[in-house]
């Protein structure tokens, strides 16, 4: 997976429980997700996300319901963006989820973890209670210190 490298969106704990939560549930044996560098972060959902923005420009959207309608209508020239419905069972709460885990400040060494300067996160079915993360490009992974309260995560 690659993502930009926005703290407030992508590199932080709420990112890396999804992550760990999709290698454990859906039965992968390995998860990378590389967060590109500043000024080379252009991806094709950035791409989707204006083409529904102008989409959104020439309508007047006054319930939740009519962005369905307006996100299958915002690609005009190629086939139709793919839109599913979800509702409240199909989410999960990462935020209360990585709240029952001790600081992931720290690595199994005891060293301070710098999110800024993390590059890749790994979730590996070799140790699937832990979460990795490297700061350089195809750098040894270190273990992140994630216990649960009294037990491992």
């Amino acid at each position: 997976m690659f993502s930009d490298n926005c703290g407030g969106q992508n590199r932080n704990r709420y990112v890396a429980f999804a992550l760990w939560f999709a290698r454990n549930h859906l039965s992968l044996s390995k998860i990378t997700h590389t967060f590109l560098e500043k000024g080379h972060t252009e991806t094709e959902n950035d791409s989707i996300h204006a083409t529904m923005e102008r989409a959104k420009r020439r309508l007047e959207l006054y319930t939740p319901d009519q962005w369905y309608t307006a996100v299958r209508a915002a690609r005009v020239s190629k086939q139709p963006y793919k839109v599913k419905d979800m509702t409240a069972k199909d989410f999960v709460d990462f935020k209360s989820m990585s709240n029952n885990v001790t600081d992931l400040a720290i690595d199994d060494d005891g060293q301070k973890i710098m999110w800024s300067r993390t590059r890749q996160l790994f979730i590996m079915e070799e140790d699937p209670h832990a979460i990795f993360f490297a700061t350089a490009y195809g750098g040894v992974p270190r273990r992140m210190a994630v216990y649960r309260r009294n037990r491992r995560f």
